[in-house]
């Protein structure tokens, strides 16, 4: 990215955003990684982040309390 068009962007189309709970894959054979990124996820919701940017795109519904591993649905 170029400096000139930093901060400059907005999504063409909203008819695909959708809120649910999605997954981030990780081998299994990386469990720290899976772990530190659980650890991440979990501070940034405890934190309110995670309330700012579900506000700013308008898909609080579909927020989780906490990040949680293999959940599945």
């Amino acid at each position: 990215m170029t400096p000139e068009r930093a901060g400059r962007f907005q999504l063409a189309n909203t008819h695909f955003l959708q809120s649910g709970p999605y997954g981030i894959t990780v081998a299994k054979d990386v469990p720290d990684l899976r772990d530190v990124i659980s650890k991440a996820l979990d501070q940034v919701i405890r934190g309110g982040t995670y309330d700012t940017i579900l506000a700013k795109w308008n898909v609080g519904p579909g927020a989780v309390s906490s990040a949680v591993v293999n959940g599945g649905l």
